[in-house]
């Protein structure tokens, strides 16, 4: 079996990450670049902390509550609910602290986006 080529395996990663973002517009048509990364920083690390991802995607601590609540439950602005995909819960180290868990709705999203392949 012959190996891809990088512009071939290039072309399939890039049509993989439009899919990943079709499928979050699909969930909210104006959803921030930001938003989508809170949600696949906590699929690839559960539990990380809110703190963690604050900093790792340099946003101030509201927005990052904002993120958190458009993809949780909670949702983000009164009447209007999240997505249910990820909870934060207390960090049983530091009562003031929170960490980020896919919730099953979230983990059968990821699933869905890692099972589907480029155009």
């Amino acid at each position: 079996m012959a190996s891809q080529t990088p512009q071939r395996a290039s072309k399939r990663t890039i049509g993989r990450l439009i899919n990943t973002i079709e499928a979050f517009r699909v969930l909210e048509p104006d959803i921030q670049a930001q938003t989508i990364m809170t949600f696949l920083m906590a699929a690839r690390k559960e539990g990380v902390g809110m703190r963690e991802m604050q900093d790792h995607l340099g946003v101030a601590r509201s927005t990052m509550s904002r993120n958190v609540g458009i993809l949780s439950s909670t949702g983000y602005r009164k009447g209007v609910p999240g997505f249910g995909l990820i909870e934060a819960r207390e960090d049983p180290e530091d009562r003031k602290a929170k960490q980020v868990y896919l919730t099953p709705k979230g983990r059968r999203f990821l699933e869905n986006l890692l099972s589907q392949g480029a155009d």
